[in-house]
């Protein structure tokens, strides 16, 4: 009996508190409400002056604190735009994959390109969500 009540005890203070559970998903999405997402831009592959592939790209715009959440979701398909001429104009394929990207380069460029279009305190992180590809499983071609 004591055993039992001593594991209930023990059990009873291991697990999360709801009241932190609950402040957590909170502050979770809080953070999402918080943010832009970018879907389903494509990044055409190009090498040699080819296209060889295109790769569909859902990434993730946080914004910064005291950023105008509404007045730059309005701002979206000025952005969107933006962003399809900066992946055609600039190549963001990994150097060695002609189905992967080179992730620090499109985090850099979407947040150039956002911070141009939504204002220079707009953007505090970017996040790439997903890649695909038409192509899988394709080193680059040389």
């Amino acid at each position: 009996m004591f055993r039992a009540l001593a594991l209930a005890l023990l059990l009873t203070l291991a697990a999360p508190a709801p009241a932190a559970l609950a402040e957590a998903k909170k502050a979770e999405e809080g953070e999402s409400a918080r943010a832009m997402d970018v879907l389903n831009l494509v990044v055409p592959v190009v090498r040699e002056g080819r296209l060889v592939n295109y790769l569909f790209l859902n990434a993730r715009i946080q914004l910064g604190p005291g950023v105008d959440l509404w007045g730059t979701r309005e701002k979206g398909h000025f952005l969107r735009d933006a962003l399809i001429k900066a992946v055609h104009k600039r190549s963001l394929a990994a150097a060695d994959r002609d189905d992967a990207i080179d992730t620090a380069a499109t985090q850099a460029l979407i947040s150039a390109v956002a911070r141009q279009t939504l204002g220079a305190n707009a953007v505090r992180s970017v996040e790439i969500l997903s890649v695909s590809s038409l192509r899988q499983g394709r080193p680059a071609r040389s």
